[in-house]
């Protein structure tokens, strides 16, 4: 399927990805982190990261495919609960 993505699939996929890149960014910045070697870091993390996806996602099933949302989409939620309880208590 991503072999095939063309136009607009492959612009939101990119964005999606720089979100993430941003977020980090950010972080980096205020912790006043070496340019250079961070945006390597970054760069190598990305394609080892997206390298190793693609090819464990072309062995898995669809069924197993579901299940990996499933579980990303509640350890985001969870994650979201925690900020959200953190925020609250003020801690």
């Amino acid at each position: 399927l991503l072999e095939s993505a063309r136009g607009w699939s492959v612009l939101v996929l990119g964005l999606g990805i720089s979100v993430d890149e941003l977020g980090i960014g950010f972080g980096a910045g205020l912790l006043r982190l070496p340019l250079l070697i961070l945006i390597g870091l970054i760069a190598l993390q990305a394609f080892l990261a997206a390298q190793l996806g693609m090819r464990l996602g072309a062995r898995l099933t669809e069924r197993s495919r579901q299940a990996g949302g499933r579980l990303a989409g509640a350890l985001l939620l969870a994650a979201a609960v925690l900020v959200i309880a953190e925020h609250v208590a003020g801690v």
